[in-house]
């Protein structure tokens, strides 16, 4: 995937109520034995341009913020003004800019997605609060933590709060918005998704390239962050100094696991205490690549440097190249399948409540 147009993925920013802080940290590819996944939303070029050819036929594109009216929707009668779309606009801008540019085509795709996500979310958030729909104070708590848990220090995370416009209200105030609509899409459509074990099976039929695979490993990991372009010696030192005093534990026979949940900045992985599943080469990053290839069974490594920090890697298990049998696929599948079977209920009860909110689009 492109690096310059891939993705406005919505990082460090206040984007559809919610705000989203993207961990930079190991991404398994999407295989039919991993048990994560990437939620990306991608703005491609026209089949057949060249991100060169489309850089050097037309000058990066604007965003219009005079257009946009004081007041850009009305849920349920209520006014939603224009402050919280010129804030995700002007986030996702600041990436734009960092990436080198968007054509104008793009930059109003990039518009429109904003706008859609923010009316859904809004809408959903509406929702949430006339059914009663509440966020417990301690999970409210801890997700905030998590987020605070992705930055080196205190100063770090104020400075991201001052450059995006916020408090650490607002995040408050997003934490529960969010988790008040996980709860309202779990109870009306998440808890209801059930997979025909037929259709697995079928899909594992009718898709056996899929499952023809190299030679994987099953590895957990430890990630303590440091960005090689942008940390200072200060904080690499003391990212070097928490991943030894991790290993030094580690030799002492703490639980991999336990450390994980407990230290590790890939967030993703930590609360499966570190787990990343199976990965074929060409997954990862080299040198954790090459870290967990070499390691046998039970082995835990030494500290690994990569791209996204110090890692400490433990290997499970590993598999030679050739079918993955159906038993070992199927957990896959099924997540595969029920997600996106949610995807598509998840759109549908979002329509059906914009119209019964009455929501009306005003840009």
């Amino acid at each position: 995937m492109s690096t310059r147009i891939v993705a406005i993925v919505l990082v460090l920013a206040m984007v559809a109520g919610t705000l989203i802080f993207t961990l930079a940290g190991i991404k398994p590819a999407k295989t039919a034995d991993n048990n994560s996944a990437e939620s990306n939303v991608a703005f491609k070029l026209p089949s057949g341009t060249t991100e060169a050819e489309a850089q050097q036929s037309e000058a990066p594109g604007k965003i219009d913020y005079s257009a946009i009216p004081d007041v850009i929707a009305e849920i349920d009668g209520v006014p939603l003004k224009k402050d919280i779309y010129i804030r995700a606009l002007k986030s996702v801008e600041k990436q734009i800019t960092a990436s080198g540019g968007l054509s104008q085509d793009n930059i109003n795709q990039v518009v429109k997605s904003v706008l859609a996500n923010i009316l859904n979310t809004e809408t959903l958030i509406t929702k949430a609060k006339k059914v009663g729909v509440s966020a417990n104070e301690e999970d409210v708590a801890k997700a905030l933590e998590a987020i605070k848990k992705r930055f080196p220090d205190e100063v770090a995370y104020q400075k991201q709060l001052k450059d995006t416009g916020l408090t650490e209200k607002d995040v408050k105030t997003n934490i529960v918005n969010n988790l008040c609509v996980r709860a309202l899409l779990d109870k009306e459509v998440i808890s209801k998704v059930k997979v025909d074990p037929a259709e697995v099976k079928k899909y594992y039929d009718t898709n056996q390239a899929q499952f023809d695979k190299g030679e994987r490993v099953r590895a957990s990991h430890i990630l303590v962050k440091f960005d090689p372009h942008t940390t200072t010696d200060k904080e690499r030192a003391a990212a070097k100094a928490k991943i030894e005093d991790i290993q030094k534990k580690l030799k002492d026979g703490a639980d991999f696991a336990e450390l994980a949940k407990k230290e590790s900045d890939d967030t993703g992985s930590a609360v499966r205490g570190g787990d990343l599943g199976f990965f074929q080469r060409g997954a990862m990053v080299p040198p954790f690549e090459t870290a967990a290839f070499k390691a046998k069974p039970g082995e835990i490594t030494g500290i690994v440097e990569s791209q996204f920090g110090y890692h400490i890697i433990k290997v499970f298990e590993k598999k030679s190249a050739g079918l993955v049998p159906f038993d070992e696929a199927k957990k896959e599948i099924e997540t595969q399948l029920k997600r996106k079977l949610m995807n598509t209920k998840v759109r549908s009860y979002v329509e059906q409540v914009k119209k019964e909110l009455k929501v009306k689009e005003l840009i």
